[in-house]
């Protein structure tokens, strides 16, 4: 289960996947209440009349869990999570899947963290794998605390 801790879509959802960032949508209703859902899934997309709005993990997951069901398709392998509202992302922009995809590569390490210099705050450059083979990017390396 992913908790989705704040914003328009807060609330509790069983999913199968948990990345560093995620979409969210709310179905707009005449009555005033809607239903929201989680795009974990990567060819996951939202419809027409769902409104997109983007969430970030806190922390790291915190893996999964199975539960078994007796409703046809309830079983399985569920990741576990929480997750914090992006206010200042505009989802919208990022209903295509490519859109959302780019924008993701594109901020990933910015929102997380993970390529930062915990010392000096300097971004880290990518160490390729060493073997033959695929490119691979297998860390990062050592920062030498320089300021630039």
């Amino acid at each position: 289960m992913v908790t989705l801790t704040d914003g328009p879509c807060k609330g509790i959802f069983m999913v199968r996947r948990s990345p560093a960032l995620l979409r969210a949508t709310l179905k707009a209703e005449l009555d005033g209440t809607g239903a929201t859902d989680v795009l974990d899934q990567p060819d996951d997309t939202p419809a027409p009349q769902e409104k997109v709005y983007v969430y970030q993990m806190l922390g790291e997951p915190t893996g999964f869990m199975h539960i078994h069901s007796s409703v046809k398709g309830a079983s399985g392998f569920f990741a576990s999570a929480e997750y914090k509202y992006l206010a200042d992302v505009d989802g919208e922009q990022l209903r295509d899947n490519a859109a959302w995809r780019r924008w993701c590569f594109d901020n990933v390490e910015r929102l997380t963290g993970h390529a930062y210099c915990r010392k000096c705050g300097k971004q880290l450059i990518p160490a390729p794998a060493r073997f033959d083979g695929e490119p691979a990017i297998v860390g990062y390396l050592p920062c030498d605390h320089r300021t630039s």
